[in-house]
């Protein structure tokens, strides 16, 4: 009979099984006191030290060479089944990133865990801010995402750490769901809330890695090679949620009082009283224009009406007697029209659509516009969100950008003045954070951005009559619409009361709020007091402003986590 062989090695064959795993706990629980302690020895020279603002995990997860080497590693996992992962590394001089490989699985040895071992050393410029690690399917472990080792090791490092893994809601083992896990800022101030926490990330933030620009390096690819592409570091122009780029169509929004993210992702709050362009193709073939009207009692506004040139159809969505009634009015190249839930086609081609409350104007060049009217506080007002087709890149202007695949330059005049980036992120991290019961003032800076950019370049994008496509009442005009006195006063988080700030955050993470809309949810309950925008911010991510097509956006939204606040959320100007 052949010998049967034990499955312990020799020197541990007179034991046990019992006790054999016992001493393989303890030298597990060594190997891991001794990763806890050189990683505290590098948080006492940094994070307990003087150390720059460091970016967040919004800027790493959509920095281009991040996203391009875990799309490799990915790739890669799906045919070997091993764990790969890598350092991700932040140059304060220069803003720019590059990733380092850790030790990644051995198929040959059956072990296909990555080891991330210690980070690597900071130098002078060079510091590591962040990682990631890829969970590839695997036939014999079914997805669970983080594992708590994974948890443990990016709280006790205080570095965000992502972790891709098959997306359990889909067979198909291509697509994926992106977790964080740790702090969403390196060295953050520990909150025993967030340890150890888990929070899935919005697809859109990696479908398609195509953000930023500038230069970055990658100290390998699967081990070796260089890419140079980057984002450039922490972006405060909020450099987080486009859809341009990369053959892809452009998705932009107004939605709220109202919020902007133009159809390169940047996103800014636009309070002003008018009729506006909001995004314009340099042919002229594809035109949309917004009327915002004044919240009573407030400095803030509110989108009451759009109209839209397609080709040569023109059609306006009108809210009629603002707080007095429901009754809104749909004209095409000034006639009512009434529709059922249906499809009708424009005189020119293009297609008018209904489903329940919500229109969508569509053109067979793949323009679409969607409209979505909202009911808050006896308040009507509607979310406007604009597609445009990848051929499209560089060839629009006006409040949404030009969708040149450069968030850096959205904030750009009639005239082609780029206004310079000052974003008030720093005041509204300290309005976040501190416990002092008053609100912080704009400081001249902040104050300097808002004139510049309600008056320069809102100013700019006001239409004139003669290029107007709204339809008025006998006696009006955009003139009647228009208050260039407004907004008095500028709101950003900072303005409002800590307690608010936090009030507000328990109301929008409550209604189920996402990261993308949640700065513009705690400002529109905040200021407004009424719980109902939380539920509009809900409306926007489930029906317009993450979905890359209209017609895609109940299919494109999945896994909203919401993160709360105190969270720092570099890149988003408020």
């Amino acid at each position: 009979m052949p010998e049967i062989r034990s499955p312990l090695p020799r020197c541990f064959r007179f034991l046990g099984r019992w006790q054999f795993s016992i001493i393989l706990f303890l030298i597990t629980t060594l190997l891991l006191v001794n990763f806890s302690s050189v990683a505290q020895a590098q948080l006492r020279t940094r994070c307990n030290g003087d150390h720059p603002e460091f970016p967040g995990i919004l800027s790493i997860s959509t920095s281009k060479i991040v996203q391009d080497a875990m799309d490799l590693d990915w790739k890669a996992g799906l045919k070997d089944q091993v764990e790969r992962g890598r350092w991700i590394q932040w140059n304060k001089q220069t803003g720019d990133y590059s990733v380092t490989p850790v030790k990644a699985g051995d198929p040959q040895t059956g072990d296909k865990e990555v080891d991330i071992g210690t980070p690597p050393p900071d130098t002078s410029n060079i510091f590591t801010v962040g990682m990631y690690h890829t969970h590839p399917p695997n036939p014999k472990y079914p997805n669970i995402g983080p594992s708590i080792d994974d948890k443990g090791k990016a709280t006790l490092l205080r570095i965000p750490s992502l972790v891709r893994d098959n997306d359990p809601a889909t067979p198909d083992p291509n697509d994926y769901q992106t977790y964080l896990v740790g702090p969403s800022q390196a060295c953050e101030p520990e909150d025993p809330e967030n340890a150890n926490r888990s929070v899935t990330l919005p697809k859109e933030l990696f479908q398609p890695a195509n953000q930023g620009s500038g230069n970055g390096s990658s100290n390998g690819s699967n081990g070796n090679g260089t890419n140079n592409n980057n984002d450039g570091g922490d972006n405060s122009s909020g450099n987080s949620s486009g859809s341009s780029g990369g053959g892809s169509q452009g998705t932009g929004s107004s939605y709220g009082d109202p919020h902007i993210i133009t159809l390169d992702g940047f996103r800014y709050s636009f309070q002003t009283v008018g009729e506006f362009l909001l995004g314009q193709s340099t042919d002229k073939q594809f035109i949309v224009q917004t009327r915002q009207v004044p919240v009573p009692k407030q400095e803030l506004s509110l989108n009451t009406a759009v109209a839209a040139k397609i080709g040569r159809d023109r059609v306006g969505y009108y809210i009629e007697n603002q707080g007095k009634s429901d009754t809104a009015i749909l004209r095409v190249n000034g006639e009512v029209v009434t529709l059922n839930d249906e499809t009708v086609k424009l005189p020119d081609g293009g297609l008018l659509q209904k489903r329940g409350t919500e229109y969508t104007i569509a053109s067979s060049r793949g323009e679409q516009v969607m409209i979505r009217p909202i009911h808050v506080a006896g308040l009507q007002f509607v979310n406007v969100t604009v597609t445009v087709p990848s051929n499209y890149q560089g060839k629009m202007t006006g409040l949404l950008g030009d969708f040149d695949n450069s968030p850096n330059n959205d904030l750009k005049t009639r005239g082609g003045k780029v206004l310079p980036d000052q974003s008030s992120y720093s005041t509204v991290r300290r309005a976040l954070t501190n416990f002092l019961p008053t609100p912080i003032p704009l400081d001249e800076i902040e104050k300097g951005f808002f004139d510049k950019l309600h008056r320069d370049f809102g100013d700019s994008w006001r239409i004139r009559q003669e290029d107007s496509l709204f339809d008025y009442e006998k006696g009006q005009s955009t003139a009647t619409f228009t208050d260039r006195s407004f907004p008095k006063s500028y709101h950003n988080l900072a303005s409002l009361m800590p307690n608010q700030i936090r009030q507000a955050e328990a109301v929008c993470r409550q209604a189920g709020v996402n990261t993308f809309m949640l700065e513009g949810c705690i400002m529109d309950v905040g200021f407004t007091g009424e719980a109902g925008f939380a539920k509009n911010m809900v409306n926007v991510l489930t029906q317009t402003v993450v979905d890359k097509a209209v017609n895609r956006a109940l299919d494109e939204v999945r896994s909203r986590v919401n993160i709360p606040i105190p969270i720092r959320i570099p890149g988003f100007p408020f």
